[in-house]
């Protein structure tokens, strides 16, 4: 699984701001590599002492987040 930064609350944030134009990272703190091209499992928001509340699987494009789904 991988994470976004900036850290968004709802998929439905990540969503809008992709459709808004925003670059948003993606990272995977343990193991396995972001593909450069393909598909990425996201999940979020990205935090130590809570649970995550949203996973969506996103399309990657020349090393960029383009889509959530």
């Amino acid at each position: 699984m991988a994470y976004v930064f900036p850290n968004f609350e709802t998929k439905d944030e990540l969503a809008k701001a992709l459709l808004s134009g925003w670059d948003v990272g993606v990272f995977s703190p343990g193991f396995g590599i972001i593909p450069e091209n393909g598909t990425v499992l996201i999940e979020g928001p990205q935090y130590t002492d809570k649970r995550n509340r949203w996973f969506a699987t996103g399309t990657m494009k020349n090393g960029k987040l383009v889509n959530v789904t």
